[in-house]
């Protein structure tokens, strides 16, 4: 019986974590983005040492969400100028002590 509580437990616990980590990792991404589009800050704002990691994540206790930011070219593999490929991870422990992550990537130009 305790097992099957248990389970249950787990079983709405782990979708809500995932849930809440992928709207912490769109909520940082739109913050970078409107950077982007900010008159005062713009395109070269964009480095990662202007979005430190976050552990915990204010009002999150138990996420750690962290942004890596790389200038490429055209293709996004090759290192230049032009295209910043931003992603944003947010990292938890799911209801089982299992780590677990989770990316969202975008790339944004200078145009």
């Amino acid at each position: 019986m305790l097992w099957s509580i248990k389970q249950a437990h787990v079983q709405r616990v782990n979708p809500m974590m995932a849930s809440k980590a992928r709207w912490l990792a769109t909520e940082k991404l739109e913050d970078i983005i409107a950077d982007r589009h900010s008159t005062t800050r713009g395109y070269g704002y964009l480095v990662s040492g202007n979005y430190p990691i976050e552990n915990p994540v204010g009002g999150a206790p138990g996420f750690t969400r962290s942004v890596s930011i790389n200038e490429t070219r055209a293709n996004l593999t090759s290192p230049g100028t032009g295209y910043k490929r931003v992603t944003v991870t947010v990292s938890w422990t799911d209801a089982t002590s299992t780590n677990r992550s989770l990316s969202i990537a975008t790339v944004l130009t200078d145009y």
